[in-house]
């Protein structure tokens, strides 16, 4: 539960989340992985899964530049609180199911 209470916070926190039509899916080289991002106005959400229960995936989530983002930008694991660089192109993530099984990235910069 502490975890749905968490995402519902995020969701209202964030208005690219509050709308249907703004989804723009990412190339993930892992077919284990499903990355996308959402924008509205101010606000890019990114949203990296692993949809393999039993193991571990690793891949490269390619942002576009057509999301107008910097070509580096720092992003906050809306679930960790943790901070990262990414870039326009390619980015590495690793998600285990044993741990966190998504990134749920707000972009902050």
């Amino acid at each position: 539960l502490p975890m749905i209470r968490r995402l519902n916070e995020v969701r209202r926190e964030n208005p690219a989340l509050q709308v249907l039509g703004n989804v723009h899916f990412l190339d993930t080289a892992n077919e284990a992985l499903i990355a996308y991002a959402k924008t509205a106005p101010g606000n890019v959400v990114i949203v990296v899964a692993n949809i393999d229960p039993h193991d571990a995936q690793a891949g490269a989530v390619l942002v576009p530049a057509h999301l107008g983002l910097p070509p580096v930008f720092a992003v906050q694991d809306q679930f960790t609180g943790d901070h990262y660089d990414w870039r326009i192109g390619t980015n590495y993530v690793r998600l285990d199911p044993q741990g966190s099984q998504t990134h749920l990235f707000k972009v902050v910069s």
